[in-house]
């Protein structure tokens, strides 16, 4: 009867169960308040590199330079150290720059651009939240049965389009086909267009565009 009215550390069940808890909700708040913080900084990563691979070049090749050159700075920076460090969060070292649609890193291959083909132009990583993959013993994980173990499920593909200028070499490209074009126009009673000019005396100046 002494050891059934003994209630000495019945609180401690109560406190353990508590703890464990409140421990976890504190875990999972501040693993998501830090996913929001990552994401936002890789927001701004790629937009600051579709900004550069948006303006006009020499050729493509360099748009994509710049835009590459752009990302790796932003990533270098010490206040980036918890996304490159790879521990909480990953992104692609190297992002995909370009068309996205004419490429499948950005799962947009079978979208519709609906006659604009600048719409998806810009610069895409893959943004893995490893952090958000936690266990809390009996109150199990957050990941799905199925989880590799390398946080591949909680991540995302995060881009910036912004289109893209034409580059120098596309601006002389186009003047010079619009060059023949027009000295092959039909001329009904007269003389062609062609007539007195040169194909090869043809000198292209083009200013910030085309």
């Amino acid at each position: 009867m002494q050891l059934i009215r003994n209630e000495q550390g019945s609180i401690a069940i109560d406190f353990i169960f508590a703890f464990t808890l409140i421990f976890g909700f504190v875990t999972l708040l501040f693993s998501v308040a830090m996913t929001l913080t990552a994401v936002e900084m890789t927001q701004y990563m790629t937009f600051a590199a579709a900004r550069k691979y948006h303006a006009s070049h020499i050729n493509e090749d360099k748009q994509r330079e710049v835009a590459a050159n752009k990302y790796q700075e932003i990533l270098n920076l010490e206040s980036y150290i918890m996304i490159r460090l790879g521990s909480w969060f990953e992104v692609f070292e190297n992002p995909f720059i370009g068309d996205v649609t004419q490429n499948s890193t950005g799962g947009l291959s079978d979208y519709d651009q609906g006659g604009d083909p600048n719409t998806f132009h810009g610069v895409v990583t893959l943004f893995t939240a490893k952090i958000l993959s936690f266990g809390l013993g009996a109150f199990g994980s957050t990941a799905p049965e199925d989880d590799p173990g390398d946080g591949s499920s909680f991540a995302t593909h995060i881009g910036s389009y912004l289109g893209r200028e034409p580059t120098s070499a596309e601006c002389i490209l186009f003047n010079n086909e619009r060059w023949r074009a027009i000295r092959s126009l039909p001329v009904n009673g007269a003389a062609p267009y062609s007539t007195g000019t040169n194909e090869n005396l043809y000198t292209v100046m083009s200013d910030n565009g085309c």
